[in-house]
């Protein structure tokens, strides 16, 4: 997992442009009245993270974490193309139901699929905020600001459906969506 964040504020107003400290500007803007000319600063943030490791379960085991095994014979576990429309994630023929006891509700013997044999698709998000300062008077401060979640709206597939009896095992059920928001804050 990776992350990468940058922040920029810029050098707006003539105190700003002449490199003074913060208690300057904010003497300059509350003398000249310029109230306009508060600090403007921007923020982005990368996030690229890999698949978080899943385990497939046998869903008609009275036992939660029984595993069924693998079907081998070169079968691959993921299929191609899930990214494009098509968001069933894993090969139901790569898996084989194990049966399950009338007597115990079990498995009649363990499944040869490893803990956590699968992984979820990994994310990639960009973030970013614009925010803006406003000195009204010497005292109060009203800060503007808004942000963006998923700025790109890259399509991050998540939700793996990993229980082998249901209609949508393997499949992906849930996207993140690009969020915007607004908001504001009065400092005294």
């Amino acid at each position: 997992m990776g992350a990468r964040a940058l922040r920029y504020q810029a050098p707006l107003g003539i105190a700003r442009n002449l490199g003074c400290a913060d208690k300057k500007v904010d003497a300059y803007q509350r003398e000249s009245g310029n109230v306009a000319a508060g600090r403007l600063a921007t923020k982005r943030s990368f996030r690229r993270a890999t698949g978080l490791p899943a385990n497939i379960t046998n869903g008609a085991s009275a036992n939660s974490v029984d595993r069924p095994d693998a079907a081998g014979g070169g079968i691959t576990l993921y299929l191609s193309g899930y990214r494009s429309g098509i968001h069933q994630y894993l090969d139901r023929a790569a898996f084989t139901p194990i049966p399950v006891s009338s007597l115990s509700g079990e498995q009649v013997r363990p499944g040869n699929l490893s803990n956590n044999a699968v992984r979820i698709p990994g994310l990639e998000n960009l973030d970013a905020t614009l925010a803006k300062t406003l000195f009204v008077t010497e005292r109060f401060r009203l800060q503007l600001r808004a942000d963006a979640f998923n700025t790109l709206n890259h399509t991050n597939l998540s939700g793996l459906v990993t229980t082998i009896n249901t209609n949508t095992f393997g499949q992906l059920t849930t996207a993140t969506a690009r969020t915007l928001q607004l908001g504001a804050r009065l400092n005294f």
